[in-house]
């Protein structure tokens, strides 16, 4: 097994780790949340840069959904054109696997203090996690390839967080996350027996396009990155709202596209969008509980919407595998970039 496969079967205990380890850590994010609540912050942004930033969709859809203004920026962007939006009233939330990245550092560090920061990387003693108000680890545990561990204990990270702003209780969120842990690893025999066959079923394939809706849509966006950079092919992943406004007319054979239906009020238009992929002669992979006559399915449980994206990526850090070893490469291995992006 690669150093990647190896990560990749390491997640359900790193995500009981993290789990374990932030009520006590949450703690002093108490004082930012009452703020939040007596309307001292206006907005919280969150930050960061490849699966760091996608991490931090469901959350923005959780504080939204409890009226709270809330959205998830590029750092890059932040430095560059939105750099208004940043300011007292503002709660920002930044996270970087490594806490090096070389945006979100250098965002964290002009800021001074100026702004409430939360940070979350894997990495204490990092330039990330100095610059913070308040620290959070990922409890991922040593990361050597393309983002795997890191994320979805991110996403674990990021909806305890988002919980904890609200006045929430967390202990029920920290059950559903565990079980869910406990899914993800009791699925990995059916992974490694159905993966394998899909791989094989969809080569060749030249372009992958990931599609998700709600909280899925950072698994569509997190799947397209972790291909790009396993796979070294180009991929693309969107809001399943928005392939049938024009990059629907891509579809052909040789066009794989991928979606992720863990948005329950969204699942028929998810499934119908899959059959009329198959209907005009490209294919359909359907990630979640259910799909449609025709396109290929990955049986996944049927968990609330905002957890499904820790389960919904993992099928595809394993096709991502399968499709690099296919082509020649070590799966998870970099070509021209690296684990900390240093350069902008």
């Amino acid at each position: 097994m690669t150093g990647f496969l190896s990560e990749v079967h390491e997640q359900p205990e790193a995500i009981h780790r993290a789990v374990d380890a932030l009520p006590a850590e949450l703690k002093a994010v108490a004082p930012l949340a009452e703020k939040l609540r007596r309307g001292e912050f206006s907005s919280v942004v969150f930050t960061g840069m490849g699966s760091s930033l996608s991490a931090a969709i469901p959350a923005t859809i959780l504080l939204a959904e409890r009226g709270i203004p809330a959205l998830a920026l590029e750092a890059s962007e932040l430095l560059a054109a939105y750099r208004p939006l940043l300011g007292p009233k503002t709660l920002l939330v930044a996270a970087s696997q490594s806490g090096e990245s070389v945006e979100t550092a250098r965002l964290a560090t002009e800021l001074g203090g100026q702004v409430p920061l939360i940070g979350i990387t894997n990495t204490p003693g990092s330039t990330l996690a100095k610059a913070s108000s308040v620290h959070l680890q990922m409890h991922a545990g040593p990361e050597q390839t393309v983002s795997t561990k890191t994320y979805t204990c991110a996403l674990a990270v990021l909806h305890l967080l988002a919980l904890t702003l609200v006045g929430q209780p967390i202990q029920a969120a920290c059950d559903a996350i565990h079980r869910t842990a406990d899914q993800l690893r009791d699925l990995f025999p059916k992974f490694g027996e159905q993966i394998p066959e899909l791989g094989s079923q969809i080569s060749p394939v030249r372009f992958i396009e990931y599609l998700g809706r709600g909280p899925s849509r950072a698994s569509a966006i997190t799947g397209a990155l972790i291909t790009k950079e396993t796979v070294k092919m180009p991929t693309e992943g969107m809001a399943g709202g928005q392939f049938r406004h024009g990059p629907w007319e891509v579809l052909e054979s040789g066009i794989t596209v991928c979606l992720f239906s863990g948005l329950k009020s969204a699942r028929n238009l998810d499934l119908a969008l899959a059959a009329d992929v198959v209907a005009r002669g490209a294919q359909a992979i359907v990630i979640g509980p259910e799909s449609a006559p025709g396109v290929r399915h990955i049986m996944l449980p049927d968990l609330d919407p905002v957890l499904a994206p820790i389960l919904e990526i993992v099928p595809v850090q394993l096709l991502a595998a399968e499709l690099a070893a296919a082509k020649g490469y070590q799966p998870g291995e970099f070509r021209y970039s690296g684990k900390i992006t240093r350069v902008e």
